[in-house]
């Protein structure tokens, strides 16, 4: 048996001769694998996307969030931008802070429910 873990990116832009995509583990498919269906459409409740995002220290004066917040909405309203990003097949799903914040605990539970099903040899 061979196997390896790639992220959906990856695999949109491998050799699908080279090998089988069996799921994509987000909760949505991604429009890089419109064909490949997810993980909990086969039954099994996985979720585990990859994501990358901009972070500042809590600290960061109000001002400063702010100009951060206009500086990212204005590079991904820039079309230059968005044909770069298509061309490098990197799907563009942006959250806000609040979004992203909103989305923590659940993902926190999940996480924990995880680590106990390994410490328990599962």
């Amino acid at each position: 048996m061979t196997a390896i873990g790639l992220n959906v990116g990856e695999y949109a832009t491998a050799d699908k001769g080279a090998m089988r995509a069996l799921a994509q583990f987000a909760e949505e498919r991604s429009v890089l694998a419109e064909d490949l269906p997810t993980a909990k459409e086969q039954g099994f409740d996985v979720i585990m996307s990859s994501e990358r995002g901009l972070a500042a220290r809590c600290e960061v004066p109000e001002e400063i969030r702010a100009r951060l917040a206009e500086a990212v909405d204005a590079a991904l309203a820039n079309p230059e931008f968005q044909a770069q990003a298509k061309q490098q097949s990197l799907p563009l799903a942006f959250q806000s802070g609040a979004e992203w914040k909103e989305a923590m605990p659940a993902r926190l539970d999940r996480y924990r429910d995880i680590f106990a099903l390994i410490k328990e040899g599962q």
